[in-house]
C-alpha cells in the first residue's frame, strides 16, 4: 500500500541518484538499481506487482502493473492492457508503457460520484 506509485519504483526497482560536487554542482546522474526486483539471479519468484495507490469507495486511479525485469513468460491480455512499468537493464532506467485501457475501477462497479 503506497500513496504514489514513485514510491513503488523505489521499491521495486531502484532510485535516481544525483552526484554533486562541493560548490552543489551537479557532477552526473545515474540510476541505483536496488529494488527488490533487481536483486537476485534466474527465474523471478513474481512475474509482477498489482499497484493500486489512492482508492476509496468511489474508486481511484488505475492500477500499474510492474513488470519483473526477468520474466520471460506471458500475461493475460487482461494484465497487459494496464499501464506497465518495468526495469531496462541496459538503458538502466525505468520504462513506462501506456495503458490501452483505462476506467479499470469505474468498471468494477464502485460507488458513483452522485451518491
Amino acid at each position: 500500500m503506497s500513496s504514489s506509485y514513485d514510491a513503488f519504483d523505489q521499491a521495486l526497482f531502484g532510485q535516481t541518484i544525483t552526484r554533486l560536487g562541493q560548490d552543489s554542482q551537479v557532477l552526473g546522474t545515474g540510476f541505483d538499481a536496488n529494488g527488490i526486483f533487481n536483486k537476485g539471479t534466474g527465474t523471478p519468484t513474481w512475474a509482477g506487482v498489482l499497484a493500486f495507490v489512492g482508492i476509496s469507495l468511489r474508486g481511484g486511479p488505475d492500477p500499474v502493473l510492474y513488470l519483473h525485469p526477468r520474466l520471460e513468460g506471458a500475461l493475460p491480455d487482461a494484465l497487459l492492457s494496464l499501464e506497465r512499468r518495468t526495469y531496462d537493464t541496459e538503458a538502466r532506467r525505468i520504462v513506462t508503457l501506456k495503458p490501452s485501457a483505462t476506467g479499470i475501477l469505474e468498471k468494477m462497479g464502485f460507488v458513483p460520484p452522485d451518491v
